[in-house]
């Protein structure tokens, strides 16, 4: 996933985060917080101290796409 930037969409504002700012935000992905069918939901923190939730993608498989972008 090195490389590839990751959207993560707030109240009032959408950024884009490398896969190693994702990394440092969830802290290596320590804290499942829920999940489904397309992937788990990790806690994160941005630097500015707000609470995130990231939802990992689990395969590239259509479907799955279209239910996470749902989700």
């Amino acid at each position: 996933n090195s490389g590839k930037s990751t959207a993560l969409l707030g109240q009032e504002s959408k950024s884009c985060f490398s896969h190693v700012d994702i990394v440092g935000i969830t802290n290596n992905f320590e804290k499942v917080i829920g999940g489904g069918g397309s992937g788990n939901v990790y806690h994160g923190r941005l630097e500015n101290g707000c609470e995130v939730a990231v939802k990992v993608l689990k395969n590239s498989q259509s479907q799955g796409t279209k239910e996470f972008v749902a989700e």
